[in-house]
């Protein structure tokens, strides 16, 4: 006989009593709301229980609709199958991040090649397009570092063979090192990235308009190319999907001596997928410090709001300390003006850690994620926080592993990616041997957090919501009543 209790509906009052909950917990700011915490680390990679090779440089991508894939490179030669060089390799999940498919080399020739595959980004469009792109010493492209790219258009499984995306790749003698890739949705792609070998560091462009099939020839991103004599070095590039695109890097370049000789990070716009770049600006306090700014990233969510985090050993006029701490700053106009830096790692005032690796990412439904690395325990960790306004401000930091204050390993190049359904996925490369699972070589760790993802609404949409739910909620109650 079926169980009538267990198959008896929930009371419509009793959902939207959750409902008006949830709106006044959204409402009211509560943590425990919108809160998500971390699950266990696991290896991403399958083999790091027997593997003999160092992984690094993970880098996630998700589609929103269930697929997520990584890649990152190593050094491993899987029992002979890709040699000893380093060589870029591949896993998919289609349930969330829980379970992975064994990693595999995304270069079918890496077998035979001998040269040294490094520093992978990965994208998607979210509309069935994903490419990978990462510098090479290929042979075949000439001594010299190059940018090569793979194309996927069924989530991962199989990818098209490796090509130059930098199209003088034959015949230019400098070092092209260190990609990063962007979409629009809209069949529009931006590589950028910086070279090595000339007087000094500078940027190269490159775009796509055929969804990554095809890419033109590269072209400076910071318009002073011809002329500085500054490093410009590790580009980040994102697209808010309705036309706008915003690079960010760090410099030591004066911009005509109106900048100190410290590393700022710089800032440049394009309102044409690529085609032309606003002259560099500087995008924190950068015409008054002294101190280092390093290795930005940066994140839109597609509504207006960017926001771009970076490693700083400014104490902003000694209102945090002088170790490296992680600032951010926020633009609500495509990047055009920022607000002041601030101290995102709740830490900064007292501790005396090393943070470094920041990155941030947006769910398009309001609610942003920073993650980095730290040596607050005596090893390096990861640690995270999260904003709901658009990075006006920072809830406290959190170790992401639970056993971060007692274990030994070093957490090393997170990564995170969230598919915009409360599902969130961090990823890094970690020495951690996950008591005693896990050979002593560097690995790929993840963590999957997931939670409700509450849309960012107005304050007046919120009220309106809770009233008309609690309203509903409690009228049948309250008419049963006054009948008796």
């Amino acid at each position: 006989m079926r169980d009538r209790a267990r198959s008896r509906p929930v009371p419509p009052r009793f959902l939207l009593l959750a409902g008006a909950a949830l709106g006044a917990c959204a409402l009211l700011g509560a943590a425990p709301c919108r809160a998500q915490r971390f699950g266990p680390p696991f290896a991403l990679n399958t083999n790091a229980d027997s593997d003999i090779g160092f992984d690094a440089g993970p880098r996630i991508a998700t589609d929103g609709a269930g697929h997520w894939v990584a890649v990152w490179s190593s050094d491993d030669p899987h029992g002979g199958s890709t040699g000893t060089d380093g060589d870029i390799l591949f896993a998919r999940s289609s349930d969330a991040g829980q379970s992975w498919s064994a990693p595999l080399a995304l270069d079918p020739g890496a077998g035979s090649d001998q040269a040294v595959d490094a520093e992978p980004d990965l994208a998607t469009d979210r509309a069935g397009t994903w490419i990978a792109a990462w510098n090479s010493s290929a042979g075949a492209t000439g001594s010299d570092d190059d940018i090569l790219f793979a194309r996927s258009t069924d989530h991962g499984a199989t990818w098209s063979a490796p090509a130059p995306l930098n199209s003088d790749a034959a015949g230019d003698a400098l070092h092209d090192t260190a990609p990063r890739l962007a979409g629009d949705g809209q069949g529009n792609w931006v590589a950028v990235w910086y070279t090595r070998g000339g007087s000094d560091e500078d940027l190269r462009v490159a775009r796509s308009l055929d969804d990554g099939v095809s890419w033109s020839a590269p072209a400076a991103l910071n318009t002073n190319a011809a002329s500085d004599s500054g490093d410009d070095e590790s580009p980040r590039i994102a697209s808010d999907g309705a036309g706008n695109w915003v690079a960010v890097w760090d410099s030591d370049d004066t911009l005509g001596g109106a900048l100190g000789i410290d590393r700022d990070i710089l800032v440049a716009r394009s309102s044409d997928a690529g085609a032309s770049w606003t002259d560099p600006a500087p995008l924190n306090g950068a015409a008054s410090d002294f101190a280092n700014d390093l290795a930005a990233e940066i994140a839109s969510d597609g509504a207006g709001n960017w926001v771009a985090v970076w490693q700083s050993f400014d104490s902003l006029g000694n209102t945090i300390g002088l170790d490296a701490d992680i600032l951010v700053a926020r633009s609500a106009d495509q990047g055009a003006t920022w607000s002041a830096p601030a101290a995102l790692n709740s830490a900064a005032v007292n501790d005396a850690a090393l943070d470094r690796d920041a990155e941030v990412v947006s769910d398009g439904v309001g609610n942003w994620v920073a993650i980095w690395s730290s040596t607050e325990s005596s090893d390096s960790d990861i640690f995270f926080a999260r904003s709901t306004d658009a990075g006006a401000t920072w809830s406290a930091q959190r170790a992401l592993d639970p056993n971060a204050a007692s274990d030994t390993g070093h957490d090393a190049s997170p990564q995170l990616a969230m598919d915009g359904a409360g599902r969130s996925l961090a990823v890094w490369a970690s020495s951690d041997p996950l008591d005693g699972t896990l050979e002593s070589d560097y690995d790929l760790l993840a963590a999957v957090a997931s939670g409700p993802s509450l849309p960012a609404l107005p304050p007046s949409a919120l009220v309106a919501l809770a009233a008309l739910l609690l309203g509903v909620a409690v009228r049948g109650p309250l008419q049963r009543l006054a009948s008796r």
